[in-house]
């Protein structure tokens, strides 16, 4: 019995240990924005997009990753998560809308130019102009703020 509780501790000990080195590796490999982004999930409860955002750190995908693509990431992963409980499925928006292109629209809703979202994406302006053309196309809009209205509308945003 006594063998037993050692064991038993000593188990408990190396979990402790293995969490411990994860959350020291997360804290050296993420940057700041995706970090962020991780407690803000773990914050709200949001254990599947926390987990995979977690991952993409711990393999080093994170600490290069643009806060856009994390938050299309996040996004994408919620949107998966409500339509497995049965939320509305006659949004074709939902399926319209590349994980990349809801990543432009996040930042777009947050007020953020296309020179803006193209710098702190690493992406050209050219390239960042025909993605908010291609989500005007898409949502069938003709401004930024009727995009993000009708994002907000179509549970596409928060």
């Amino acid at each position: 019995m006594l063998q037993f509780a050692a064991t038993n501790d000593r188990a408990q000990a190396l979990r402790s240990l293995a969490a411990a080195k994860a959350v020291g590796s997360l804290f050296s490999a993420a940057n700041e924005l995706s970090f962020a982004l991780l407690m803000r999930l773990i914050e709200e409860g949001d254990a599947p997009a926390a987990s995979r955002i977690a991952r993409c750190i711990l393999e080093g995908k994170g600490s290069g990753l643009g806060a856009d693509r994390l938050s299309a990431v996040v996004i994408h992963e919620r949107h998966l998560a409500a339509e497995a409980e049965g939320a509305d499925r006659s949004v074709p928006a939902r399926s319209l809308l590349s994980p990349r292109e809801l990543g432009i629209l996040q930042l777009m809703s947050q007020g953020l130019s296309n020179r803006e979202i193209a710098e702190s994406s690493y992406r050209s302006l050219h390239t960042v102009d025909a993605q908010v053309k291609k989500i005007y196309r898409k949502l069938d809009v003709k401004s930024r703020a009727q995009a993000v209205s009708d994002a907000i509308q179509k549970g596409l945003l928060n």
